[in-house]
């Protein structure tokens, strides 16, 4: 790990000892203290951590080498806050909203589930509604995650509304807590992910306004106590401080709509790409300009539109005994 020059830079100045305390370290020529090698364990993947920790059990007690949980664990490292202001502070304004929220979403992660035990981590924001609407949905626009969960692909995407706990937590304007598949049960949709036991929202809050909802689900069951939420509050104010403020609407401002489960969604959203393509192709044979930006944000308002009617349709269709009974969940 320290044998290329740059690797072992990086890691002295997160440990803030000198490069060569890492190589004595290594030799066997010196210890670090029990406190740089609790820190210096946290730094490191699944895997290496055990082998790290296999290794140095014989010299020290075992006591030593786990966690510490006075420092840090329930605490966002100051290093952190660093890295944070320092990529603020060098990316051009394009790139720095995406880029930070990936940064802060990893870290959720590799905080919250350093063992990989199974977590989720995503942000829906606001979909931008044209003006004679209010904002009616949210859009999972990123995602990261452990096994199970496969939440890597920047395409995913899936549309929340009212039935949701995201949406609920802005519409309510709180966070929201789901500790177990059996307190699900009063959410209005039924599509909770089959292998999340616990499931918590976090809206996105500035004064006033709101950004969308930070969604975090663990395979465990009463995964979030009140420390992991007070943690989990601490990144959602980081996301809030480096979100654009064209990302924040009005409270007043957002009458969310009830989205039809992923499952019905997914045909639909397959096509995406291909109706952007379609609408600048259109655009270009009319010698109209249009950026793909914009015929992205012309297609995600069509495609809104058209799963708040298609629930409406079905919900027409219901019996009418169906429709009571879910006016009194």
């Amino acid at each position: 790990m320290i044998r290329d020059s740059h690797n072992r830079q990086q890691l002295a100045e997160r440990l803030k000892v000198n490069p060569i305390t890492l190589t004595r370290w290594a030799a066997g020529t010196s210890k670090p203290r029990p406190e740089k090698l609790r820190v210096l364990l946290s730094m490191l993947s699944t895997q290496d951590r055990e082998q790290v920790v296999a290794s140095l059990s014989q010299d020290y007690p075992s006591h030593t080498l786990q966690e510490d949980t006075s420092i840090y664990v329930y605490e966002i490292h100051p290093e952190f806050y660093h890295r944070v202001l320092s990529t603020y502070a060098t990316l051009p304004s394009s790139l720095r909203e995406w880029s930070l929220n990936i940064l802060i979403i990893q870290q959720i992660l590799a905080h919250l589930d350093p063992r990989e035990h199974g977590m989720a981590v995503f942000l829906a924001y606001c979909t931008p509604p044209s003006p004679e609407h209010p904002v009616r949905s949210l859009r999972k626009v990123l995602g990261r995650s452990t096994s199970p969960w496969n939440y890597t692909d920047e395409h995913s995407t899936q549309f929340f509304g009212a039935e949701s706990l995201v949406g609920q937590a802005v519409l309510q304007g709180h966070p929201l807590v789901v500790q177990s598949r059996q307190e699900a049960a009063w959410l209005l949709s039924d599509d909770v992910p089959s292998l999340a036991e616990s499931i918590c929202a976090f809206p996105l809050l500035r004064a006033n306004q709101a950004a969308g909802s930070l969604c975090v689900m663990s395979t465990q069951t009463r995964f979030f106590s009140s420390s992991c939420l007070d943690l989990l509050q601490k990144y959602v104010n980081l996301l809030v401080t480096v979100s654009d403020h064209e990302s924040f609407f009005q409270l007043e401002k957002i009458v969310l709509g009830v989205i039809p489960p992923l499952e019905i969604q997914l045909p639909m959203l397959q096509l995406v790409q291909a109706r952007v393509m379609q609408r600048l192709l259109q655009a270009t044979s009319q010698y109209h300009f249009l950026t793909k930006q914009q015929a992205e944000h012309m297609i995600w308002q069509e495609v809104e539109e058209e799963f708040l009617n298609l629930n409406d349709v079905e919900r027409v269709s219901q019996p009418r005994e169906k429709i009571e009974g879910e006016k009194l969940r």
